[in-house]
């Protein structure tokens, strides 16, 4: 991958590799000739504990920022953008945050992994419901846990419900 650089000499570099020009002279092909560092933490809020992207998100709640990657204008995660901007390369793994706050841009929070990484740091963390976020309790406002609660075929089922389901189609006697 290349990003253009340079000020009134701009070029195209390779950011597979560590950059070999220094990282204030990155540009990302600004009109207003700002580096790209001071593109990108002019949209951060800067503080103790996580730095928080200030613009465009994506549907998933991670900073997007614009910059000139491979010939053409792109949007990328400002997550990898920052650790482009600390570490001087472009990350080729996922960029994953120790913090949990998708739009957190502080390296500091940052380490590189694999998917596989980002699965075992969400399992460790408790985060991982199977793609199901389980309610606590059901519509009707009963709880969904202990003696109130079944599991057939792997929906969760309030019995209070269920049991005032069957005494009313048993009364008018459709349920047999």
């Amino acid at each position: 991958m290349s990003l253009l650089v340079g000020g009134d000499s701009r070029r195209l570099v390779d950011v597979t590799t560590p950059a070999v020009v220094p990282l204030h002279m990155f540009t990302g092909a600004d009109p207003r000739n700002k580096t790209l560092f001071q593109r990108f933490y002019s949209k951060v809020l800067v503080g103790d504990g996580c730095w928080d992207w200030q613009r465009a998100t994506n549907e998933h709640g991670y900073g997007k920022f614009g910059i000139f990657l491979d010939g053409e204008w792109t949007n990328q995660l400002a997550h990898r953008v920052a650790w482009f901007l600390a570490t001087g390369v472009w990350p080729t793994h996922h960029v994953l945050h120790s913090c949990d706050n998708p739009l957190c841009v502080r390296h500091s929070h940052h380490f590189a992994g694999t998917q596989l990484d980002n699965i075992q740091d969400c399992i460790s963390k408790g985060r991982n419901t199977g793609g199901k976020v389980y309610a606590t309790h059901c519509k009707r406002g009963h709880p969904l846990s202990g003696t109130n609660l079944r599991i057939c075929g792997g929906k969760r089922i309030c019995k209070t419900c269920k049991n005032t389901w069957k005494r009313e189609h048993r009364a008018s006697g459709l349920y047999q």
